[in-house]
Order: C-alpha cells, then sequence, then structure tokens
C-alpha cells in the first residue's frame, strides 16, 4: 500500500537573517518573529499571547532600517483576537514593501497599546 503526502500550502522565500528587535507593553508578549524574503519585499511572521486580563486594543507596528537607521519601510497589522491563557498564543502577519530586500540591515516588531500620532 502506498501512502504519499500532498506537499502544498505557503511558499514562503529564504529566511531573512538580520536583527529583529521586538518591543511589547503588558498585557502582550511576543513568543517569536521570524522574517522571510517575500515578492513585495519582506514578509514578517510571528506569534503573540496576551497574559491576564486587560487591554484587547492595539496594534503591531512593523518597520525596515537601513544600515544608517533610515526607515526605508513600515506598516501596521491587527492584534490577533485572542483570550487570556499563560500558554495560548495567536499568529500574525504583516508585509512590508521594500524594492532591494539587501537594503534592509534590521526589523522593528512592536506592539502598540495606543494609536499612532
Amino acid at each position: 500500500m502506498a501512502v504519499g503526502l500532498a506537499t502544498g500550502g505557503c511558499a514562503l522565500g529564504p529566511k531573512l537573517e538580520v536583527p529583529i528587535t521586538q518591543n511589547f507593553s503588558e498585557p502582550y508578549t511576543i513568543q517569536w518573529v521570524h522574517a522571510y524574503r517575500g515578492k513585495q519585499g519582506v514578509e514578517i511572521w510571528g506569534k503573540v499571547r496576551r497574559g491576564n486580563y486587560g487591554h484587547t486594543h492595539g496594534h503591531i507596528h512593523l518597520e525596515a532600517l537601513t544600515k544608517s537607521g533610515e526607515i526605508i519601510a513600515k506598516t501596521d497589522t491587527y492584534l490577533p483576537k485572542m483570550i487570556s491563557h499563560p500558554f495560548v498564543g495567536k499568529s500574525f502577519y504583516g508585509e512590508l514593501n521594500v524594492n532591494d530586500v539587501t537594503e534592509v540591515s534590521r526589523l522593528l516588531v512592536e506592539i502598540r497599546i495606543n494609536p499612532d500620532p
């Protein structure tokens, strides 16, 4: 009896090996973040969780920076809907449109409770 597995799903580009600065505000924490080269620039995948009951609003702010610290791309993505549980997190995704991915030397992933000014 032959058994085969169907391949498919999402096709990610190569992992982007740059430092990723993670900033978060209670009650949220960032569990992990990975960046990949995408068709339009940089794709960022991660997982956040919410401890204790409290705020359920906010957003995730993403930036791509050059060696000199210049912001070459930024975007915001929504915090996923989640429950308050110490071991349960939710995934998030964001895309930074960058013409030349080789210019990216650092990424910033930040959970912001308050709206941007």
